[in-house]
């Protein structure tokens, strides 16, 4: 079989293009003032929206979004002419489905980067939890889960108890080889614990991954368990 061209390769200006895009469904109008939830009446200015509902992208809509769906389409289409095995189809199928989820995966990447630099100059300095986690039973998606006070690992800003715990599930179960994020996602459980608020189940769910234990429960919650989370 000759040699199969994918989709041209992302150039840097392309990559800021993709960039910008993805930031601008996160971005509010204008910053905005919200209470921090860590006790401490202050507030914080957040230029973007957090939460489930503010801009949750699962995996096949931000491949939407970022023009990959149509791309995708339009190489096949173009394959399907030149290719006369189905078998041979498949497998450029595959290698460029994987390519395209990769440049996907690096966008997320540098936006997670801009949004780091945003937070981090604020005069408290935050770090943002910005992650896939688990929105469905199979189906992971991306939105902000909050902020975090930089020294402590302490979640000082989001919209849901469920937030924080989803990633801080999401970070510890995916990042054993990673020692640094690892460790983030067990302080974090830990600063959690003591969060005003927080109910007794997810105060030992917190404890369970702040020691290294993996939780019975991991990850996505199910419909039924979300108004525990709440409280």
């Amino acid at each position: 079989m000759s040699s199969i061209q994918g989709p041209a390769k992302q150039g840097a200006v392309e990559m800021k293009a993709l960039v910008a895009k993805l930031l601008r469904h996160f971005e509010l109008p204008g910053p905005v003032k919200r209470a921090l939830k860590d006790g401490s009446n202050e507030q914080v200015s957040v230029q973007h929206r957090f939460g489930r509902d503010g801009g949750c992208l699962t995996k096949s809509k931000l491949f939407a979004l970022l023009g990959f769906e149509r791309e995708y389409a339009e190489f096949l289409a173009k394959q399907k002419r030149n290719l006369t095995e189905k078998g041979n189809l498949d497998m450029v199928a595959r290698a460029v489905k994987k390519s395209l989820n990769s440049r996907m995966l690096r966008v997320v990447s540098e936006v997670r980067k801009i949004l780091e630099v945003f937070y981090m100059a604020l005069p408290r300095p935050l770090l943002p939890m910005f992650a896939f986690v688990p929105v469905a039973e199979k189906e992971e998606g991306l939105y902000l889960q909050g902020l975090q006070d930089a020294s402590t690992d302490l979640p000082v800003y989001f919209i849901d108890f469920r937030d924080v715990r989803l990633w801080t599930d999401k970070t510890f179960a995916s990042t054993k080889k990673q020692a640094d994020m690892n460790a983030r996602s067990r302080r974090t459980a830990r600063q959690s614990m003591g969060l005003p608020g927080i109910n007794k189940d997810l105060v030992f769910h917190f404890k369970q991954i702040a020691d290294g234990i993996v939780p019975p429960k991991l990850g996505y919650i199910e419909p039924e368990e979300q108004g525990k989370e709440k409280k």
